[in-house]
């Protein structure tokens, strides 16, 4: 079993994510993404500044609530006020911020959106050993 408090860096488990401005329609970004490559977009203001996060489940109720892809543009259905962090934080660090904040986290370097972390990917570097311990996957 490894400890995960100090060993293992967000971005060592980072996914990568697309990045696209408030304006950008619905109908754009589904052709940009392939929903089994990324957990979520990243939306930006004109500043470069986060605005938001929208997910596959956020795609899905816009569609059920028959919104017009065409028209309807990012900021209109993203989830504001996510939190960002250095890659440089630890697993540890990362997952008290899950707890606090129940969100995804957004991977930022410079002033540059490099990845995201979610709850799904930590609980993916758990398994079960063959004596049924819990080990971590690094």
């Amino acid at each position: 079993v490894k400890d995960m408090s100090s060993n293992i860096l967000v971005s060592h488990v980072m996914k990568n994510t697309l990045v696209v401005t408030i304006d950008t329609t619905l109908n754009k970004i589904m052709k940009q993404v392939n929903w089994n490559h990324y957990s979520c977009i990243v939306v930006i203001d004109g500043d470069n500044g986060l605005f938001g996060i929208i997910t596959r489940q956020l795609i899905g109720y816009a569609s059920k609530r028959k919104m017009n892809f065409q028209t309807v543009q990012a900021w209109e259905v993203c989830t504001p006020n996510i939190i960002t962090i250095p890659p440089d934080t630890t697993l540890k660090a990362a997952i008290e911020y899950m707890i606090d904040n129940r969100r995804h986290l957004i991977i930022k370097e410079d002033d540059r959106y490099t990845g995201v972390i979610t709850p799904l990917d930590i609980l993916s570097l758990i398994n079960w050993d063959d004596s049924e311990k819990l080990v971590v996957n690094s």
